[in-house]
């Protein structure tokens, strides 16, 4: 009976035993499954990182290839001119397609809608009294977002107050009263 005893014994601690290394187990697919996520998301964002700076890099080619386009030759052009410019304007469809298709956006401003800070930088501020201050007057050049990230934020005009000249009296009476009336 002491012998089975024993022996009961021993199998106990030895499942327990058993129960410990699945606990192990279990604990170490959990923490490297953990591991396996985060090391995806740390890829990701790299490679995210890396396409961001690319195609920060091309927008410049990208606008150059647009203004190229706009500026294509009357239809009194010979053929090989209009074949070239067709060819550009192929490239730059193209070009823009496959930005487009990573994630890059165009980013316009509504002329007329007030100033955006986060979207949109001030290139000239224009004296008005037509419009509200802070309203888009023009574009002067678009901007464009990365799978939401401003990368080039829009160039605008933008609406200011004029500025009103006080007479010389009405300024100088302002500044040389006393605030006590003495």
């Amino acid at each position: 009976m002491d012998s089975l005893k024993k022996k009961l014994k021993s199998k106990e601690a030895e499942i327990e035993r058993l129960k410990e290394i699945e606990r192990y187990a279990k604990q170490l697919k959990s923490d490297f499954e953990h591991y396996r996520q985060l090391s995806q998301k740390e890829q990701q964002r790299t490679v995210d990182t890396a396409n961001e700076k690319l195609i920060e890099k091309m927008i410049p080619i990208l606008l150059n290839f647009e203004r190229a386009t706009k500026h294509t030759p009357a239809q009194k052009s010979s053929p090989e001119v209009q074949r070239v410019f067709k060819g550009y304007e192929m490239i730059y469809q193209m070009m823009r397609s496959v930005l487009e298709n990573e994630g890059l956006q165009k980013v316009d401003a509504l002329i007329g809608l007030p100033f955006d800070p986060f979207e949109q930088e001030v290139v000239e501020k224009v004296e008005t009294d037509t419009v509200p201050e802070g309203s888009v007057l023009e574009v002067v050049e678009g901007g464009f977002k990365f799978r939401g990230k401003v990368l080039i934020p829009v160039k605008v005009r933008a609406a200011v107050a004029p500025q009103t000249v006080n007479s010389g009296d009405d300024s100088k009476s302002k500044t040389d009263r006393n605030p006590e009336g003495e």
